[in-house]
């Protein structure tokens, strides 16, 4: 007889793959500059020193010891930002 063949692989509904936003740093860019440009001009001061913070917390292997201190050319990922409140 033939051997029952193995049920398809069945994924279970997952949530979409994430998409990473990534963000290229330009010559006058500050980590502060990129959340207020990602959470929107509605976003407070609060909401966009949470997301620098974030902003800062996913890519402090390659911004180093000084979040300040970021260069043109680096590539810093996006993580999800806390909603501008």
């Amino acid at each position: 007889g033939v051997g029952a063949a193995p049920p398809p692989s069945a994924t279970p509904a997952a949530p979409p793959p994430s998409t990473t936003a990534t963000y290229v740093v330009r010559a006058s860019d500050c980590l502060w500059c990129i959340a207020a440009r990602a959470l929107g001009p509605r976003a407070s001061n609060r909401a966009v020193d949470a997301g620098w913070r974030a902003i800062y917390a996913a890519n402090r292997a390659s911004i180093g010891a000084d979040p300040g201190l970021i260069h043109p050319g680096l590539v810093l990922t996006l993580p999800p930002l806390p909603a501008a409140r």
